[in-house]
C-alpha cells in the first residue's frame, strides 16, 4: 500500500539556488532569520550557518557565491601549484 502526503517547506533556496540540498529554516526574536543550508555541485560542497539575519535569503545567496568564489580560487591555485613555473607565468599573479 502506498500513502502520498504533500509537504511544505519554508526555504526559498530550494526553488532558486542551484544544488541547494536545504536543511533548516528558523526565526526567534533572540536570533533573528536563521538559516542552515547544505549546496552540493559537481565541484564541492558548502555547508552555510546563518544566524541573525535580516534577509536570509539574500545574505545566504551572497555567503554561498562568495564561498564558491574562494573555493574556485583556490582550486585554479592548486592546479597551476602543480607547476611552479605557471605561477610565474600567470597573469594577475604577481
Amino acid at each position: 500500500m502506498v500513502h502520498y502526503a504533500e509537504v511544505q517547506n519554508t526555504n526559498s533556496l530550494l526553488k532558486v539556488y542551484p544544488g541547494d540540498q536545504g536543511l533548516k529554516t528558523g526565526t526567534t526574536t533572540e536570533a533573528g532569520q536563521c538559516l542552515v543550508s547544505y549546496v552540493t555541485r559537481p565541484d564541492g560542497d558548502l555547508l552555510l550557518v546563518l544566524l541573525g539575519s535580516k534577509n536570509r535569503y539574500e545574505d545566504a545567496i551572497k555567503l554561498l557565491d562568495e564561498g564558491w568564489a574562494a573555493q574556485r580560487s583556490s582550486a585554479a591555485l592548486r592546479e597551476l601549484a602543480k607547476d611552479p613555473k605557471s605561477l610565474i607565468l600567470s597573469p594577475g599573479i604577481f
